[in-house]
């Protein structure tokens, strides 16, 4: 009879427990996004880090671009809310996921980055340079943020736009000289997204 007690007395101090630890999340919702249209901007990454159209003029040794890439969100759907379990009080557990989540409608194939102007002796005019480019780790090329790009993305609000930021490893062999550069998206569903940007690399 002792150990019926005691069972029970157990029993519903683990339930009250799991019960305490409960952190109620709110319901996640789920949606589709494409991508519609990418913007460039010009980056300084020496100690000047100017942006935009104000950083026209850049040390060839420190230049990048951040592509804006904007995207039509569409929420499908409602997902159920979640209770994630912690033995730490619950007032310090919440650990709950972004409330939204977005799947893309269709993948980028590619990120190309062309030169219009005579970049070295190896790549004239016109020229595919998306191996000079690298993200800000220097780890991550062109393949890692694809992958990237293509997964699930997660948000706190219904934000329509994502940046990436490239930097160009490798220096234009003459300095002084105005650089076209043209940065073309293909994507899974046959469409293709482009835009153009210069800058003087001194």
């Amino acid at each position: 009879m002792k150990s019926k007690l005691l069972f029970v007395l157990i029993s519903t101090i683990l339930l009250v427990a799991l019960h305490q630890s409960c952190c109620e999340c709110e319901p996640v919702l789920e949606g589709e996004f494409t991508n519609i249209a990418i913007e460039l901007q010009n980056l300084d990454f020496s100690d000047k880090k100017e942006i935009g159209p104000n950083a026209d003029e850049i040390d060839r040794n420190f230049y990048g671009i951040r592509i804006n890439i904007f995207r039509d969100m569409d929420l499908l759907k409602t997902a159920s809310s979640l209770c994630r379990f912690s033995l730490i009080p619950a007032v310090h557990a919440c650990d709950c996921p972004e409330p939204f989540i977005y799947r893309a409608k269709e993948t980028i194939l590619s990120i190309k980055i062309i030169t219009l102007n005579d970049f070295n002796e190896k790549k004239p005019a016109y020229s595919d340079i998306s191996d000079y480019f690298r993200g800000t780790h220097p780890n991550w090329n062109l393949d890692h943020i694809l992958s990237d790009l293509n997964g699930p993305r997660h948000y706190y609000s219904e934000e329509q736009m994502t940046a990436i930021d490239l930097v160009l490893f490798v220096a234009p062999s003459e300095s002084y000289v105005k650089h076209i550069f043209k940065v073309q998206f293909s994507l899974s569903d046959g469409r293709t997204l482009e835009n153009y940007i210069d800058v003087h690399l001194i």
